[in-house]
């Protein structure tokens, strides 16, 4: 049995771990409990208890860690890009986070299920997706302002950010080709006439002055 001296966050990496292997072999995530995964890693059940609460706190702390992961390798690879726009680099962060997740599809698949079950889920998942969103514009170079106007019209943009991914997820789900060209196709489209719609409504004018006076 694992003892009290193992670090929490490696403890709940192992955790979380165990849930992907189960979800992985089509297990129904409110039928796996957290005295099934502390025995999965021979982990003492009220230890795993007192990190992890149930499954869907585990799954949140996987899926927040990856992509983590993997905004935090884009940041390098920006910061060598210097003439990427900002939209080239939003279409890259998700192209990135769509081609990491490709083989986890059917674990994602269910997700607005779960969030429909369990109302705790679904706000906790909106407010992490608001979280995700919002980092992708920050890595790209659309950052917070001083005016409270700026303000509110990149939370818009933010929310455009959601707003693409929830459309372009069923093509995503059922792209099964080498390059993924055709959610690529698909997010481009949708990215155009997200730029469209967003300076029709002038959500870009305070960004695009800011960017213009450097």
């Amino acid at each position: 049995m694992t003892s009290n001296n193992q670090a929490p966050f490696a403890l709940k990496q192992k955790l979380a771990h165990a849930l992907n292997l189960r979800l992985m072999a089509n297990e129904q995530i409110s039928a796996i409990s957290i005295e099934q995964l502390s025995s999965d890693i021979d982990c003492e059940h009220h230890l795993a208890v007192a990190i992890a609460g149930n499954s869907y706190e585990l799954f949140l702390f996987w899926f927040e860690n990856e992509i983590a992961e993997i905004l935090s390798a884009l940041v390098a690879d920006f910061s060598e890009d210097e003439e990427a726009s900002v939209r080239e680099k939003i279409l890259e962060a998700i192209m990135t986070m769509l081609e990491a997740f490709a083989d986890k599809r059917q674990i994602l698949k269910p997700l607005h299920q779960w969030a429909l079950r369990e109302p705790k889920f679904g706000l906790a998942l909106a407010q992490l997706a608001y979280q995700i969103c919002d980092r992708i514009l920050l890595i790209s170079g659309d950052f917070p302002q001083d005016t409270l106007i700026a303000n509110i019209r990149r939370s818009v943009r933010v929310k455009g950010i959601i707003a693409l991914l929830i459309k372009i997820r069923a093509v995503w789900l059922q792209d099964q080709s080498d390059d993924m060209a055709p959610t690529f196709r698909a997010l481009d489209s949708s990215m155009q006439q997200a730029c469209e719609w967003a300076e029709s409504l002038r959500l870009f004018d305070n960004h695009s002055e800011e960017k213009n006076q450097t």
